[in-house]
């Protein structure tokens, strides 16, 4: 069986895949790593062959998420990291782990099933990167997600009311599909956000999905390594 974990800042992801097929979980980790990988590490007495973990989450996490996988596992856990080039992607960063394994990892996916495309990312913050035709990628953007927004106005002004409700950008509809051939224009949005046509808001030339997860089956194409890969 193998095990590929998405640890990022605000939630862990994980993925299980076996003869009997494949099991997915996740939650919201709130640093607490021991509580937060009981799911994935369940498994009675069937065991792992691999551990993967992608990790935005900081030396420190990292090394202390590794200690509690091979503990319990006795299986030493891989974790990937973003680099220059892989899988056909090549990375304009000219220090490559400069960049979050989350949104290397979804540039990866993206162009393994796609080619050349521009992936949204929503969650703790907003990522909008893009690959082009060669498997380039081409530079992006973050800013702050609707959460980090909301934190910072409350904290940082005064007599601010807002629905304390769990922030969420609930436009309904998916952009229709113009038809027409898969071309290399495409835009891939994941996390937890919905996109619609709005009056004044322009459709993409070819096509737009919605996925819930992009990062766990780029991860899973990773390649066996040491146990801490550069």
């Amino acid at each position: 069986m193998k095990l590929f974990v998405d640890v990022g800042n605000t939630a862990l992801k994980w993925r299980r895949r076996g003869a009997d097929g494949t099991v997915q979980g996740g939650a919201a980790h709130g640093r607490d790593w021991p509580r937060a990988l009981q799911a994935p590490l369940d498994v009675g007495a069937a065991g792992f062959e691999q551990i993967w973990v992608a990790s935005v989450a900081g030396a420190e996490a990292d090394e202390r998420i590794g200690a509690l996988i091979e503990a319990r596992t006795g299986v030493p856990p891989r974790f990937y990291y973003s680099r220059q080039e892989d899988f056909g992607v090549s990375n304009c960063y000219p220090e490559p782990r400069r960049l979050g394994v989350d949104r290397w990892v979804a540039l990866v996916e993206c162009w393994q099933r796609f080619g050349a495309g521009i992936i949204i990312d929503c969650g703790s913050a907003l990522t909008i990167d893009a690959i082009d035709g060669e498997g380039r990628f081409l530079g992006g953007y973050i800013v702050p997600g609707l959460g980090m927004l909301r934190s910072a106005l409350l904290r940082d002004t005064a007599d601010v009311h807002v629905d304390q409700a769990r922030p969420r950008l609930n436009i309904r509809h998916a952009v229709p599909d113009e038809g027409g051939p898969d071309g290399d224009r495409r835009v891939e949005v994941t996390g937890e956000v919905q996109i619609a046509d709005r009056p004044g808001v322009q459709a993409p030339p070819r096509r737009l999905e919605l996925l819930d997860d992009l990062h766990g089956p780029g991860l899973r194409g990773a390649r066996q390594g040491p146990s801490r890969e550069g």
